[in-house]
């Protein structure tokens, strides 16, 4: 597969020249350095979050370090949300009106910080690291690294680097084509020795009536680990690079199970599911978007198949026809026939 042109992925670099070799840091290193910098400072700052033509602004108080560690995010646009993590627990007040889904992610997550060392490992099979120069972030000064994808398969990176302590200050996803899709950026930070717990305590009233509260289970995030799947079920062929890593089945109220199968390539993950279809005949075909997560669905022999992850769309479609002979697999009693 021909990777994308160097010129193409360095035009929407706001003007940033590559350097190759500039940096007296190699770029693996400093990729490795983010993740690690996003969870031992202790920062406040205000951030913006820009996906799909909206802009988000979130205040942020990060205590780093192995024990008590914690953060509060707060929204200061649109409805009111609070996301605080405390020990293992994230919970988020939000205004009972806000609708939709509640974004847990923390502060790391957002800025795509856990995924730093394992973009340098990923290095010349499937990315390739670029010094793009020097800029400025929130009055900070920033290297600036480019991961570039050598196919259609996954998104890129463009990461603005904070000179002094490794702290990721900005951070693009980039797709295929080296259009920007998602940026989030420092606008102000201030990095401290402590952060008292009065900037980490929740603001909001879980207890009003006009807001709601939603809790979620704290892991540091990472990389997918790579397990050996528990079932004899045997793919097409997959994109270069990812491969399936679990598969689990769920009884379904009525005929047939539910198959749920996690394919990834160490970096991004996939869910597959695999459903008998409605005998409306009414369910998901073709792609769909929203933000940067793509889904595929089609109907296969009777079944439901619908791939979702955030990866580009040739992915998930590429992935859906790897699945062509799944149902001949099926166990016995799944069969359509």
């Amino acid at each position: 597969m021909k990777g994308l042109s160097l010129p193409g992925f360095l035009i929407l670099g706001l003007g940033l020249t590559a350097h190759h070799g500039a940096f007296a840091v190699p770029l693996e290193d400093r990729l490795n350095r983010m993740g690690e910098a996003v969870a031992q400072l202790s920062y406040q700052g205000t951030f913006i979050q820009v996906q799909d033509g909206e802009v988000e602004t979130l205040e942020v108080a990060h205590r780093g370090g192995e024990e008590d560690s914690r953060e509060r995010l707060m929204s200061l646009t649109g409805s009111l949300r609070e996301l605080i993590r405390d020990d293992d627990t994230v919970k988020c007040i939000h205004s009972r009106d806000s609708g939709g889904e509640v974004d847990l992610r923390q502060s790391a997550a957002r800025f795509h910080a856990h995924l730093g060392r394992k973009l340098g490992e990923m290095e010349g099979d499937f990315y390739s690291l670029v010094a793009l120069g020097h800029d400025r972030v929130a009055g900070r000064d920033t290297k600036v690294v480019g991961v570039r994808p050598n196919d259609q398969f996954r998104y890129g990176f463009r990461f603005w680097i904070d000179e002094e302590n490794g702290m990721p200050l900005r951070s693009d996803m980039v797709d295929p084509e080296g259009a920007v899709i998602q940026k989030v950026m420092f606008t102000q930070i201030r990095f401290r020795g402590d952060i008292e717990d009065e900037h980490l305590n929740p603001v909001l009233d879980a207890e009003g009536e006009e807001f709601a509260t939603r809790r979620a289970k704290y892991s540091r995030p990472k990389a997918p680990e790579r397990q050996a799947p528990d079932h004899d079920w045997e793919l097409g062929e997959l994109p270069a690079g990812f491969e399936l890593i679990s598969v689990r089945e769920k009884p379904r109220s009525g005929d047939g199970r539910l198959y749920h199968f996690i394919v990834s390539d160490g970096l991004a993950q996939v869910s597959v599911f695999l459903e008998p279809a409605s005998e409306a005949g009414d369910g998901f075909e073709g792609e769909s978007r929203m933000g940067t997560v793509h889904a595929f669905g089609r109907h296969l022999d009777r079944h439901q198949l619908t791939v979702v992850g955030e990866v580009p769309e040739a992915t998930v479609s590429a992935i859906a026809r790897s699945f062509e002979s799944a149902p001949e697999r099926l166990p016995d009693g799944d069969s359509a026939h």
